[in-house]
């Protein structure tokens, strides 16, 4: 026969305090593992302090969205280290004739040379665009003289004026040729209309959202978001920055404003970054990372 226990009166308060303290002590803890293990700094403050003042919210939250692995990337990483490390071997073989001998004096230089694994080199040119206007002008025109082949990856993609053009102008080198591979963060590109999605492939371009969210290992990974903006033509071209493809990063939208600063850079280019997209169409590294 089940028994029921019923707290008294005076037990409910003391029973309210020892969960209050057990989920404070949760909080502290999740707060120290946050400092030790959070990617950056920004989000390392973010989850200590709510972690520490609103406990019983964001532990269960801290836990469920604050991961830091992404298994999906992780496994595509390890399936195609090899070839990675081959492909950038090869590069920095290839960089030699062009790497300055001053640079391992400056040791600025030597540090970031470290970070990214790879050296500075002569021979390339970088500028300033001040605004969208400039970006998409420019990033057009590289487009348009493409020869072999157009890498695109941008965390918001809309389905305006802007990202139709921007399809008009890759179902163009596409039939005269050129390989074009596409990635856009499925987080970030939403409201993107699946037909925009399947009249690009329906074209031939090799478009495939980053899945933060496929499978159901990878539910619960909304934080790992692709918020990189690149466009790489031939491996002689790159422009970077906070530009997506949208209306209201040229000006056109009546609330929203541009944001962020691309900078382009010449030269050759590594293919690490669009290892997950080779991997998902099944060509692998080589046939999306060519030597320009």
């Amino acid at each position: 026969m089940a028994t029921t226990t019923v707290l008294t009166p005076e037990q409910e308060p003391l029973i309210l305090a020892l969960g209050a303290f057990v989920m404070l002590v949760l909080g502290i803890l999740s707060a120290l593992n946050a400092i030790m293990t959070t990617r950056t700094a920004q989000g390392a403050v973010a989850w200590a302090i709510l972690l520490v003042i609103f406990p019983p919210v964001m532990v269960p939250l801290y836990w469920v969205f604050g991961r830091r692995r992404f298994h999906g990337y992780a496994r595509v990483r390890r399936r195609g280290l090899l070839e990675i490390q081959r492909l950038a071997g090869d590069l920095n073989r290839r960089f030699q004739p062009f790497i300055p001998r001053t640079s391992a004096a400056n040791h600025a230089a030597t540090a970031l040379e470290r970070l990214a694994s790879m050296p500075f080199t002569r021979g390339n040119e970088a500028r300033l665009l001040i605004n969208g206007d400039r970006a998409f002008e420019d990033m057009f025109a590289e487009i348009r003289s493409a020869r072999h082949y157009v890498l695109l990856e941008f965390y918001i993609v809309r389905d305006d004026e802007m990202g139709r053009a921007l399809a008009d102008l890759l179902a163009e080198k596409v039939a005269a040729g050129v390989q074009v591979s596409f990635l856009y963060d499925e987080i970030g590109s939403f409201q993107l209309h699946r037909a925009y999605v399947r009249k690009l492939s329906a074209m031939g371009i090799r478009i495939h959202p980053f899945h933060s969210t496929k499978g159901l290992l990878n539910r619960f990974q909304l934080n790992f978001r692709n918020h990189r903006k690149i466009l790489v033509v031939d491996g002689r071209y790159a422009c970077v920055g906070g530009v997506n493809v949208g209306r209201e990063y040229v000006h056109r939208h009546p609330v929203l404003s541009p944001g962020g600063i691309p900078i382009l850079a010449f030269g050759d280019l590594r293919c690490r970054r669009f290892s997950w997209l080779s991997s998902r169409t099944g060509s692998g590294p080589r046939t999306v990372c060519r030597w320009g």
